[in-house]
Order: C-alpha cells, then sequence, then structure tokens
C-alpha cells in the first residue's frame, strides 16, 4: 500500500468473510484495517458477523480521512430461520444490532439482503421484517438480490442441505 501513489478503497469480504471464526484469534482483518488506515485508504467491508463491532476504533479512524462502508449480509428477518440458513455465522438480530452501533459510531452501514432463496426467505414477510429491521436499525441502504445461482459445486451442497432441511422443496427446485 506504500507504493500507491493514489489511495481509494479496498473491498475486503465479497467472496469469503473476513470476519470467519479463525478472525477472533488472529485478528488479520484487523492488523489489515491498521494498515489500510495508515496508508490512508478507505475500506469497504461485507460481512455476516458482528465481530466487526471489536474494530470499531479503527474503521472510526478511517473514516475521519477515506470512505468507509459496511454491509451486513442478511438473509432472514427471524433467527430461527437464520440458524437453519446459516449456521455457521451470528444470527440476523445480532447482525441488525450491529448496524445500530457502527451507525451510532457514525460508519456508513446497511444491509445486503441476499441471498433470497426461492419458496425460503423470498417471502412477502420475511422481506418486511427484514425492511422494518433494517430501518429501527437506522440502515443507510438496502440492497436485496434476489434468487440463487446454483454452480455446479454450490448445487451439490445447496441440494444437500435442502434435503436436510426443506426435503419438501427439493422437487420445487428441479422443476
Amino acid at each position: 500500500l506504500k507504493s500507491k501513489r493514489h489511495s481509494g478503497v479496498i473491498q475486503i469480504g465479497a467472496m469469503s468473510d473476513t470476519y470467519n471464526p479463525f478472525e477472533k484469534k488472529y485478528e488479520v482483518t484487523r492488523e489489515a484495517l491498521k494498515l489500510i488506515d495508515k496508508y490512508g485508504f478507505g475500506i469497504a467491508i461485507a460481512t455476516k458477523s458482528d465481530l466487526i463491532l471489536r474494530d470499531i476504533d479503527i474503521l472510526k479512524n478511517i473514516n475521519t480521512h477515506s470512505p468507509v462502508i459496511v454491509k451486513f449480509s442478511i438473509t432472514c428477518g427471524d433467527d430461527n430461520l437464520s440458524k437453519v440458513i446459516e449456521p455457521n455465522v451470528c444470527v440476523s438480530s445480532k447482525r441488525f444490532e450491529g448496524i445500530k452501533k457502527l451507525r451510532d459510531a457514525g460508519i456508513y452501514t446497511g444491509v445486503l439482503m441476499m441471498p433470497l432463496l426461492p419458496f425460503i426467505n423470498d417471502t412477502k414477510d420475511n422481506i418486511d421484517k427484514i425492511i422494518n429491521q433494517a430501518y429501527k436499525s437506522m440502515a443507510n441502504f438496502i440492497y436485496p438480490m434476489f434468487g440463487v445461482t446454483l454452480r455446479a459445486n454450490q448445487r451439490f451442497y445447496y441440494y444437500t442441505k435442502l434435503r436436510e432441511n426443506f426435503p419438501n422443496l427439493v422437487s420445487k427446485y428441479q422443476n
């Protein structure tokens, strides 16, 4: 970063959550944020983890010189459904609390409403719950993405989980 002539905004977490379970122990993202701050860059972070709250101090500092945007991926307005669809991340209510705390710290923060899975969480009730909770959390934006691509490797995993959790939907997906 120090060799760059111009600063910009660095995006992290788009393909793999940078606040994964190892981050709590190893603090790789926290150290990266310190370098991003030191060299005058901005940051755009996509996450499903409230662990990002640990780094509010650095995000606030970056925000004094460069853009900061935090995007929480939220698929469910209900924690019980969230636990089924996203078993290895914090529940939606914790993410909405994270939005509120980041907004209170002056950080531009919102919702990536994705993925919305056909017949599972793409219902009017679920979408209304997400929108209402985003409003209550003072989210700056909601960016929705409807549907799912089911590329080759994703398809096998998805159908396996579909059979485990929603067996009555397998034929709908196949059709």
